[in-house]
C-alpha cells in the first residue's frame, strides 16, 4: 500500500461543484450536487433531511428509496477564508445549491475528493453507471449499521470469544457542553471480524434531542452505541480531471474550522491508511464515554459481559432496547 503521505484528500470547491462555473466536474453535471450520508455521518452528528424537492440524479433517487433511507444532508465545501464578521462558510445544502452556515455547528458532513492516479491502484470494481458517471470501490470503512438481529449476534459474540479484534484506532472527538461550547474526547475504535466481515461498536455523538434514524430503521439516541459494518467507499471518477469525489457523505460531527484534523488524521485512520503506531490490544474491550450504570445495548434479553471505561468487567442483564424500533 502507498505510504499516507503520498495521498491527500481535501474538501471540493465550488467552482468544482457549481453550476455556471467553467471548472464544473463533469461528475456533478451528471450527478447532480445533492447527496446522502452513510450511516458513520449520521452517527458522528450529521442531520438528514427528507426533502420534498426535485431530486436530481436516477442513482441518488434509489439509493433514497431502496438502500440509503436516510434523506439529504449538507456538506463542507472548502473556502480559503471564511467571512469572520458573519462567522460563516459555504456548504452545499439539501437543495444543492450554496448556502452560508455558521462553521461551529456540527451537523454539516464532509464529502472529501482526492486526487485519483495517486490512489488509482488501490481501487476495484471499475464500471460505468447508467448516469454515465464511472464508479470504483476504493478501501473500506465503517458506513452501515447492522439490522436489529446481527446486532444482537454481535453482542453475543462478544461474551463468548468470537469477536475477533484486529485493529484499534482513537479518533479526537467532540463532545458538546454548551450551546456554543465544545470539550475533546478520544474515542476508542476496536475494528472487529466476525464470519468473515468487519464491524464496530460505535457511540452515537448528536447535538439534539430528536433521536437519529440510521438506514437498519431503528432510532438511535445521543451517546447510545451501533453496530457498523465495514463496506467499501464508492467513489465517482473525473478521469480527465484526475479526481475522485466520495458518493456519499462520509463523516462528520466536526465544525468547519476542524476540517483538517478530519482529512489529515481522522480520515486516514478510518481508510485503514494510518501508518502511525498505536497500542495493540487483542483482548476484546470496549470503552463507552458514558457512566458504566448508562451503557446502551440492542439486546432483548440475556446477560452479556462487557468492559465498562475502567476495564472492568461489568455484568448486564437486559430485558429490552433502548432504542425503540420505528417501523
Amino acid at each position: 500500500m502507498k505510504e499516507p503521505g503520498n495521498i491527500q484528500f481535501r474538501l471540493l470547491t465550488e467552482e468544482e461543484v457549481l453550476e455556471g462555473y467553467e471548472n464544473q466536474l463533469d461528475i456533478f453535471k451528471r450527478y447532480g450536487t445533492q447527496c446522502t450520508p452513510d450511516d458513520y455521518a449520521l452517527a458522528c452528528g450529521v442531520r438528514a433531511e427528507n426533502y420534498m424537492g426535485n431530486i436530481h440524479n436516477r442513482q441518488l433517487k434509489s439509493d433514497l428509496s431502496i438502500g440509503l433511507k436516510t434523506g439529504l444532508a449538507n456538506y463542507w465545501i472548502d473556502e480559503m477564508v471564511y467571512n469572520y464578521l458573519t462567522n460563516k462558510s459555504y456548504c452545499i445544502g439539501i437543495d444543492g445549491n450554496e448556502h452560508m452556515e455558521y462553521v461551529d455547528i456540527r451537523d454539516i458532513g464532509m464529502r472529501p475528493v482526492v486526487t485519483y492516479s495517486t490512489i488509482k491502484d488501490l481501487c476495484s470494481d471499475e464500471f460505468i453507471g447508467k448516469d454515465g458517471i464511472t464508479r470504483v470501490t476504493f478501501s473500506k470503512k465503517l458506513s452501515r449499521a447492522v439490522d436489529w438481529k446481527m446486532q444482537k449476534k454481535l453482542y453475543y459474540a462478544i461474551d463468548s470469544g468470537n469477536f475477533h479484534v484486529e485493529k484499534e484506532y482513537i479518533l479526537r472527538n467532540l463532545i458538546q457542553k454548551g450551546n456554543d461550547a465544545y470539550d475533546n474526547f478520544l474515542e476508542h475504535i476496536q475494528i472487529g471480524s466476525y464470519q468473515g466481515d468487519t464491524y464496530a461498536l460505535v457511540r452515537v455523538n448528536i447535538f439534539s434531542d430528536e433521536p437519529v434514524k440510521l438506514s437498519n430503521g431503528i432510532c438511535y439516541e445521543n451517546n447510545a452505541h451501533v453496530w457498523l459494518k465495514e463496506e467499501p467507499c464508492m467513489l465517482l471518477v473525473d478521469k480527465k480531471r484526475d479526481l475522485a469525489v466520495f458518493e456519499h457523505i462520509i463523516a462528520g460531527g466536526l465544525p468547519y474550522q476542524f476540517k483538517n484534523d478530519f482529512l489529515e488524521e481522522t480520515l486516514p485512520k478510518l481508510l485503514h491508511m494510518d501508518t502511525s503506531k498505536e497500542k495493540e490490544n487483542k483482548e476484546v474491550h470496549f470503552e463507552f464515554a458514558m457512566n458504566p450504570d448508562q451503557i446502551v445495548s440492542l439486546c432483548r434479553d440475556g446477560n452479556i459481559t462487557l468492559r465498562n471505561i475502567y476495564g472492568e468487567r461489568v455484568k448486564i442483564h437486559m430485558e429490552s432496547p433502548k432504542q425503540k424500533i420505528k417501523k
